[in-house]
């Protein structure tokens, strides 16, 4: 039945036909109309024997030569993580022939890296044609300030250049990036003003009184500040002095420290002077000049009357 099963579906007869043979005759089967000769089984096909699949004959093949030179180093970015950096350049170029090669930047991290910045020395025998981005120069030295490279992410710099001798052009590339330790320092400019006081008149015998006062109107302290007043010939403090010196100290942005003194006229005159500060971080400053009129006293008795009066008369 098996090697038969190709006979099945040609007609009803063939199906009764072969029933009958096989099984013999049924009474619901009716009787076949001509005698059929039994076929002998045909017989399988032989099968053909596997045979060893044939290997390829492989031509000699000669070894290729690079053409291009890898270079491939990792830089550290303080806190933020690494970043590799692969350069690549022709293994040979032609003289005066113009030629390509890249600069990769690849941030591996999960971080973005910031101030991204690589610089390439330029070989004395080659000539820079252009870069994309565009390269700052240094006399031979290119910088691309790429920035911040986000994380898994890749930033390439194409340069495109010339040989001009013939010699090898050893290229030299650095990288530095990462964000910067910034610490601020305040600037300031302390500045002085310097205030001299006298009255406009005074007498010969009158204690003078003198005030001199200085102000830091700038920012920052003014350190070490001293106050100078030499007095002009003929005057001094009632202490004898003719050289008066005021110690203030620091004196803060904003602040401002008063001195006062006595002093007294040997003779009349008029008598005009300045003071001067100094500080260890400040330039010397004078004060406005000014004066005092010294005067002295006279006191001039007059009397009057008739040479000549009767004996009881009022006389005024």
């Amino acid at each position: 039945l098996l090697t038969g099963c190709g006979e099945f579906g040609k007609g009803a007869s063939s199906y009764n036909s072969t029933w009958g043979q096989t099984f013999g005759r049924s009474e619901n089967v009716p009787p076949p109309q001509e005698t059929i000769k039994p076929q002998p089984a045909p017989q399988p096909a032989p099968q053909p024997v596997p045979q060893p699949w044939p290997q390829p004959t492989l031509a000699p093949t000669r070894p290729t030569a690079p053409t291009l030179n890898v270079a491939s180093r990792r830089f550290p970015c303080g806190d933020n993580g690494i970043l590799r950096l692969d350069k690549e350049m022709p293994v040979q170029v032609q003289l005066n022939v113009p030629f390509e090669y890249t600069i990769k930047v690849f941030n591996e991290t999960s971080n973005t890296i910031n101030n991204v910045v690589v610089r390439e020395q330029v070989a004395e025998n080659l000539k820079v044609l252009g870069s994309y981005p565009q390269a700052s120069t240094d006399t031979n030295t290119l910088a691309w300030r790429l920035g911040s490279i986000g994380a898994e992410s890749v930033a390439q710099i194409t340069i495109q250049g010339v040989a001009t001798a013939i010699s090898p052009a050893l290229q030299c590339t650095t990288m530095t990036c990462g964000n910067p330790i910034c610490v601020a320092t305040e600037v300031v400019q302390p500045e002085l003003i310097l205030i001299k006081v006298l009255p406009d008149e005074a007498l010969v015998c009158d204690i003078i009184p003198m005030r001199v006062g200085v102000k830091n109107i700038g920012s920052g302290t003014a350190q070490n500040v001293v106050i100078h007043d030499v007095l002009p010939a003929n005057m001094e403090s009632i202490n004898g002095e003719t050289k008066l010196t005021f110690y203030v100290g620091a004196l803060a942005a904003g602040q401002a420290q008063e001195f006062t003194a006595e002093l007294r006229a040997s003779r009349t005159g008029r008598y005009k002077s300045m003071a001067t500060v100094t500080s260890a971080n400040t330039p010397t400053t004078e004060s406005a000049p000014v004066g005092v009129t010294v005067g002295k006293p006279a006191l001039e008795i007059s009397k009057a009357g008739p040479s000549k009066c009767a004996l009881g008369t009022l006389l005024n």
